[in-house]
C-alpha cells in the first residue's frame, strides 16, 4: 500500500483551523482552473441583514465567482475525489457546490462568518433545510495573489498567506453546534496579481464523527482514522 504525505500546519486548536501544505499536486491545480476558466465569473453580494434569504451589493466584499457542480467536469471531480480521500473523517458530499472566487488588485472581504444566522426556522432555506448549517470551511488556493490577499483570522490573532494548492480548514460552530465566534475571518485585500480560491462549505447533518466528537476536535486524532 503507498501513501501520500501531507505537512499539516495546526494554527489553532479551539477552534480548529489548519493549513494543509501542498494538499494539490500542481496539475490537479491546473486541469482544475482550465475547468473553470471559461465559466462566467458574477459579482458576489452578502446576505442582507435582517432577510437571510436576500442578497445585495456590498463595499465590504470586492469579488467576482461562480458555482460549479463537485463533479462537474474531469479536473473539478479529481479535486473533489482527492479531498475525500485524504480527508476521510469529512463526508464530503453533504457540502455546498464548489464555489470559485477571483480577487483582482483591490479585491477583498471584510471579516465574517461562514457560518448563516438565521432569524427563525420557518426563513431556512433549501441547504439548511437539507444538509444543516455550515460546519467547516474547506478552502483551496489555485492562485495566490503577487501581493496581498491573505486571510486573516481576527479573533484567533492569526493570517495565513496559503501558496498554490494549500488548502485552509477551519469550523464554524461550536460544540453545541452553534456558530463559533472566534471562526470569524476576513480576506484581505489584492494589491498585485489576481487570487483565485475554490470554497467547500461542508454541513452539519452527516458528518457523525464531528458530532460524536467532545468540544475540542483534535486534527492530529482525526488525521489517523
Amino acid at each position: 500500500r503507498s501513501y501520500q504525505f501531507i505537512n499539516v500546519e495546526v494554527l489553532s486548536e479551539d477552534p480548529m483551523l489548519v493549513i494543509f501544505r501542498d494538499f494539490a499536486p500542481d496539475h490537479y491545480v491546473e486541469n482544475f482552473l482550465e475547468d473553470v476558466g471559461e465559466l462566467k465569473m458574477m459579482e458576489q453580494k452578502v446576505v442582507k441583514r435582517g432577510q437571510e434569504n436576500v442578497s445585495e451589493s456590498s463595499p465590504s466584499r470586492q469579488a467576482n465567482g461562480t458555482w460549479i457542480d463537485h463533479t462537474a467536469s474531469d479536473g473539478v471531480a479529481r479535486m473533489f475525489r482527492r479531498a475525500m480521500l485524504f480527508l476521510p473523517f469529512i463526508n464530503f458530499s453533504n457540502s455546498d457546490l464548489w464555489q470559485v472566487l477571483k480577487y483582482r488588485p483591490g479585491g477583498h472581504y471584510a471579516p465574517h462568518h461562514d457560518y448563516i444566522s438565521y432569524s427563525s426556522p420557518e426563513t431556512y432555506d433549501f441547504w439548511m433545510k437539507t444538509y444543516g448549517n455550515r460546519m467547516a470551511t474547506f478552502f483551496l488556493v489555485l492562485q495566490p495573489a503577487q501581493e496581498g490577499g491573505g486571510t486573516v483570522f481576527p479573533e484567533l490573532h492569526k493570517a495565513v498567506h496559503p501558496s498554490r494548492g494549500d488548502v485552509v480548514f477551519w469550523i464554524n460552530v461550536n460544540y453545541t453546534g452553534e456558530k463559533e465566534e472566534k471562526s470569524s475571518h476576513g480576506g484581505c485585500p489584492v494589491y498585485e496579481g489576481e487570487k483565485i480560491a475554490a470554497t467547500l462549505w461542508i454541513r452539519m447533518k452527516g458528518q457523525h464523527i464531528f458530532q460524536s466528537a467532545s468540544s475540542r476536535l483534535d486534527i492530529r486524532e482525526l488525521m489517523q482514522r
